[in-house]
């Protein structure tokens, strides 16, 4: 049974701003809501968010702003 305490949890972490879905696939914080249909969908939202901040980034040529 998914955890609706984890799950709000980790709904309300990617509302405020943290979607770093690269971590989020294998955080073992993450391990009992695997399978699940609402993390699922939580998880589209992150990876969604993600690429979005990714292509802000390479479209503001973040690489040079950082001096890399």
């Amino acid at each position: 049974m998914v955890s609706t305490r984890l799950l709000s949890a980790f709904v309300r972490v990617v509302d405020e701003g943290y979607f770093c879905y690269p971590a989020f696939l294998s955080d073992p914080w993450l391990d009992g809501l695997r399978g699940a249909a609402a993390f699922d969908a939580i998880m589209e939202t992150a990876k969604a968010r993600h690429a979005s901040a990714a292509r802000a980034f390479r479209e503001a040529d973040g690489d040079a702003l950082l001096g890399r």
